[in-house]
């Protein structure tokens, strides 16, 4: 999108940061792509981009990253030789624990913000 004087509202950081009210540093899909006013722009194909009344409406998910917690252990292999001797076989197991949790701070989280329609880009 362009301001009024026709100027890019978010430019390449190779461009320079110069009154640049976001910064695009690539097109990528499940990770930071740049950021807005500071703040990191994540993308994600997940996120649906036909809402609204004429289906052409985005929704951005605003929340504080560190509010929402994730563990995960490491991969834990075992064999249990006893289990099949009569087959001459071994029984073998993988595990690993997953825990997640976004109840913290539920307020904030993940705050949702709809009504955007597309950005209309301009041509060169």
């Amino acid at each position: 999108m362009l301001d009024t004087n026709q100027r890019p509202l978010v430019v390449p950081r190779a461009n320079g940061l110069f009154n640049a009210a976001g910064v695009w540093e690539k097109v990528d899909s499940q990770q930071v792509v740049g950021d807005i006013q500071g703040v990191p722009v994540v993308t994600d194909p997940n996120i649906p981009t036909t809402l609204g009344a004429g289906s052409n409406q985005d929704a951005i998910y605003v929340m504080r990253s560190s509010d929402i917690i994730l563990w995960e252990s490491g991969i834990r292999a075992e064999a249990f030789p006893q289990t099949y001797a009569q087959n001459l076989s071994v029984l073998l197991q993988v595990s690993s624990y997953v825990a997640f949790t976004a109840a913290r701070y539920p307020a904030a989280s993940v705050v949702q913000i709809t009504g955007l329609t597309p950005p209309a880009w301009a041509s060169s």
